[in-house]
């Protein structure tokens, strides 16, 4: 009976993920990459356009920090992100609203953040967000 209940959990938890082929799939990969884990490489293949040049740039700016063996700051902080709303923008186009509450080991701290996604060749893509 253990078993049967534990994989039931286990299906209802892996359905429950996002789907990142959908505009707010797609919107929370993203955050969750870029937002949560702190890693523009793996937010990059989500971006295209703006985004994808504001994540390149901030990559080419930690390879430069790497390259003089300087050490990144890196604040360990755990954040959780809450879907607020969806605006339609235009055909091709929708904006996701999501609060962040990010809490550190001596500071917390609650964002906005706001992230278009856009259908390019038939597949969605973050095109801009605001940090």
């Amino acid at each position: 009976m253990f078993f049967k209940v534990l994989f039931i959990s286990l299906i209802f938890l892996i359905s429950c993920g996002q789907d990142s082929t959908t505009p707010q799939g797609v919107a929370e990969k993203f955050i969750e990459e870029y937002f949560v884990y702190v890693d523009q490489e793996k937010a990059l293949p989500f971006t295209m356009g703006l985004a994808k040049i504001k994540i390149e740039e901030q990559l080419k700016e930690v390879t430069k920090v790497r390259k003089r063996g300087e050490k990144l700051g890196v604040m360990l902080a755990d954040v959780e992100f809450t879907f607020v709303k969806e605006m339609s923008v235009r055909e091709g186009i929708k904006g996701f609203e999501y609060k962040l509450d990010i809490q550190g080991n001596e500071f917390s701290q609650k964002r906005n953040v706001l992230v278009s996604v856009s259908k390019e060749n038939g597949k969605w893509l973050v095109s801009n967000f605001t940090e």
